[in-house]
């Protein structure tokens, strides 16, 4: 993964349903159970598993998320306002 145009400008990684509560809260999170899919995140210490994204050369920059257990409120509904003036950039 190193020397991925993608990976160099990213800033932090969003799962899709994480992405979700971004936009509709403006407050980026990674869920627990959600974390554990990648196979990056170690249940039982409930962490990034730092080893594994290190040696698949992952930027560890990406995992700077709050790791936050399933049914935790994240935040409250942005209004209409606040979500348009929200931007989401994109690599393409």
């Amino acid at each position: 993964m190193e020397g991925s145009a993608q990976l160099d400008v990213a800033e932090r990684l969003a799962m899709l349903p994480d992405l979700f509560g971004y936009w509709l809260s403006g407050r980026l999170v990674t869920e627990q159970t959600i974390a554990s899919t990648s196979h990056l995140f170690d249940v039982v210490t409930r962490r990034w598993a730092a080893g594994v994204i290190e040696a698949l050369g992952i930027p560890g920059r990406l995992f700077r998320t709050d790791v936050v257990s399933p049914g935790t409120r994240v935040g409250s509904l942005l209004t209409d306002r606040h979500q348009r003036q929200r931007r989401v950039s994109t690599v393409e």
